[in-house]
């Protein structure tokens, strides 16, 4: 039987080396555990909280120690290195899959701080383009991701009988307009925040500008399994997804210069508490205050990020649905290939619902993504699994090779399953 390995670069062992004995002892052992064993990456001081601590100071050290050199050419290709690495971890959105990269608050401070000592210290400027850019995708990204503690439960749509055939047939996903969303406050909320800014640290922070979304569309998910009341507002098909790849399917395909790339679509939770939405932009202003700027030039970075924050505050009221929401905004100026708008809604080609990793649902359209799923299951399955006849669960977790007697389904917990067998 072939064994099981993963490559350990050269670049790993220069990483490795400024730490201690038992950092990259707990390091290298909890890199094992999650490679082969699949088990969460934890350290003896304690569940995740202090292993995530060592990898953001280790990421510190190994930077500072490699920009003790006078070569100008070597500090600018570090600094850039170091920004680049940065925002890509930012963009992976799974703590399922990436549990490593959840970063607190503290240790975010920490990685940009030095982001911002890089960027002076390679004689950029983070006002001018790209950089500018760069930094605000990645604060973005990171801030809006934390929240909830990197919460990953399992992502849940409720779908209507009529939308559910017509996103099968068209392969399409239709994302609404903000005047047409249900919740008629939408972009409101934020906008009461600043009626009384005395909970504002920065001064240069408090004067907001707000901006007429054009030209954005968002699409809605639900953290907990939908209610009644969800499925009888939004619909009774509910499709399930464990690890949060909606992003990766919902971002548009767009030409720039003949070249096709995947444009960007901002994901968050949304926040139901004033005061969390306060501390948070709080926090964010914390931020780009590291960054070596004049307080003018602060202001218009704050004003141009808020932005992301507009539709991700709503009034408490809403709280049951536990929204996870995404947003995408569209550009006159980029020529997109899969991609159509109306009235109402955009339209944008996508394989998310054809391809649930679950579903709950009493109706045919359930035997409609069963052909996609076991097509695809099919297609792709390297390893043995147990296929649930309900809810379409394909569980390659708890596969034994006992037999399934007095099992049930994980997620609905059915006893109409089946082991799969994919090795020889």
């Amino acid at each position: 039987m072939k064994e099981k390995s993963f490559r350990f670069r050269e670049s790993f062992s220069r990483a490795i080396r400024p730490m201690t004995d038992k950092q990259a002892g707990q390091l290298i052992k909890g890199l094992c555990d999650y490679a082969f064993e699949d088990k969460a990456f934890e350290s003896s001081d304690g569940m995740l909280k202090s292993t995530f601590a060592l990898v953001s100071d280790a990421i510190i050290n190994v930077i500072k120690k490699l920009i003790q050199t006078d070569k100008e050419e070597e500090i600018d290709d570090i600094a850039n290195g170091y920004i680049t690495m940065l925002k890509d971890l930012s963009c992976f959105s799974s703590a399922n899959i990436f549990g490593i990269l959840t970063f607190d608050k503290t240790d975010l401070i920490k990685l940009f701080e030095l982001e911002a000592y890089l960027i002076k210290l390679s004689n950029q400027d983070v006002v001018k383009r790209p950089m500018r850019g760069v930094v605000k995708l990645t604060l973005r990204n990171w801030i809006l991701k934390s929240r909830n503690n990197y919460n990953s439960n399992y992502l849940y749509k409720c779908i209507s009988n009529k939308s559910a055939n017509n996103a099968l047939s068209n392969h399409e996903v239709w994302m609404q307009k903000i005047e047409n969303l249900n919740d008629k406050r939408e972009n409101k909320v934020i906008k009461e925040l600043y009626k009384n800014k005395s909970w504002i640290k920065y001064c240069w922070a408090k004067n907001v500008r707000f901006k007429q979304l054009n030209d954005s569309f968002v699409c809605s998910y639900s953290k907990i399994i939908p209610t009644p009341i969800m499925q009888s507002k939004y619909g009774s098909n509910v499709f399930g997804y464990k690890s949060d790849r909606i992003a990766d399917v919902l971002a548009p395909i767009a030409l720039v210069k003949g070249h096709p790339f995947l444009d960007q679509v901002a994901c968050y939770d949304i926040l139901y508490s004033q005061n969390e939405a306060k501390e948070e932009i709080n926090y964010l202003c914390e931020l780009i205050n590291l960054f070596e700027m004049s307080e003018t030039d602060k202001n218009i970075f704050l004003n141009d990020m808020l932005e992301y924050w507009y539709l991700s505050i709503k009034d408490k009221k809403w709280g049951y649905e536990h929204e996870r929401r995404y947003q995408l905004f569209v550009f006159n100026y980029k020529d997109y290939t899969d991609i159509s708008t109306d009235d109402r809604f955009l339209k944008i080609k996508s394989s998310v619902y054809l391809y649930p990793d679950f579903i709950f649902s009493n109706s045919p359209i359930k035997y409609r993504v069963a052909l996609y799923r076991t097509e695809k299951l099919y297609s792709i399955a390297m390893r043995d699994y147990i296929y649930c006849h309900n809810c379409l669960q394909a569980d390659f977790d708890n596969v034994t090779y006992c037999g399934i007697d007095n099992k049930t389904c994980s997620i609905c917990d059915s006893k109409d399953i089946e082991v799969f067998r994919t090795s020889s």
